[in-house]
């Protein structure tokens, strides 16, 4: 047997809990002195990703609770094994998991949650590159700004959700139970981006969201700001260019500009 084979098979009985059975080449015990050895060896493996994900989740897991968290995060990992020895990267996908669990799904709004917070443990491992500063907006004339495009910073991130999730969020990393108060079916948008040390969340309107993505999608500003001005008169709410170029600024969302 090879030693990638070997490994592949000793993986699938402790993923999968397979202990009563070994492969091929490994120290012979009785069965029972066997599945206990393995049972160790995998409560091991298990309780260490665990932690990666708590780590990853944390407000995920104060909402539905350290037992519940802990099933789901089983789940979970016996489905999606880690491919590779890097655990910054760990946990991409949970949000999914969380939407099709079914001990899970009767909170709609946690796969979203989820999602928001990976982008934001993402964020924190992204390469460094410098933002644009305001000083060098400041000298740019409004045709020639209006005709620029953006190279966005590696760690932003836009999450769109149904749901309340930049509130749910931020309440749930101080405390165990969404707010008896918030109304969790309010649509709330969110820029993620660290562009020196720390990262930076900004609740977005409708039309800021529409702006920042169409920026993210190559888009000029000039052609953002129009589609965020149509969106804002179609569903007849509020938007403000000037405050919309001023937040792309702000944020150091911008490390490069080009014009076309």
């Amino acid at each position: 047997m090879t030693l990638n084979k070997f490994q592949f098979e000793f993986c699938e009985r402790v993923l999968k809990g397979k202990l009563s059975s070994s492969p091929p080449n490994l120290k012979k015990y009785t069965p029972r002195e066997q599945a206990a050895r393995l049972s160790i060896y995998r409560n091991n493996i298990f309780s260490s990703l665990i932690e990666v994900l708590a780590n990853t989740y944390p407000a995920t897991k104060n909402i539905i609770g350290a037992t519940l968290f802990k099933h789901t995060a089983k789940q979970f990992i016996e489905s999606h094994p880690p491919q590779n020895a890097i655990m910054l990267t760990y946990g991409a996908g949970f949000d999914n998991h969380i939407a099709n669990y079914p001990p899970t799904q009767q909170l709609p709004y946690l796969s979203h949650l989820a999602e928001l917070e990976f982008a934001h443990h993402q964020a924190y491992y992204a390469k460094d590159v410098e933002s644009l500063a305001p000083a060098f907006f400041a000298g740019l004339d409004i045709d020639a700004l209006s005709n620029s495009v953006i190279t966005p910073h590696p760690s932003a991130a836009l999450i769109d959700a149904p749901y309340a999730i930049y509130s749910l969020w931020q309440h749930a990393l101080e405390h165990p139970t969404p707010p008896e108060q918030l109304d969790q079916q309010v649509a709330e948008s969110v820029l993620i981006v660290r562009p020196q040390y720390s990262i930076n969340s900004y609740l977005l309107s409708l039309p800021q969201h529409r702006f920042l993505q169409q920026l993210m999608q190559n888009k000029t500003i000039g052609q953002a700001l129009n589609e965020a001005i149509t969106l804002a008169e179609s569903k007849q709410v509020e938007f403000n260019p000037a405050e919309a170029v001023q937040l792309l600024i702000a944020s150091g969302l911008a490390t490069n500009l080009d014009q076309i």
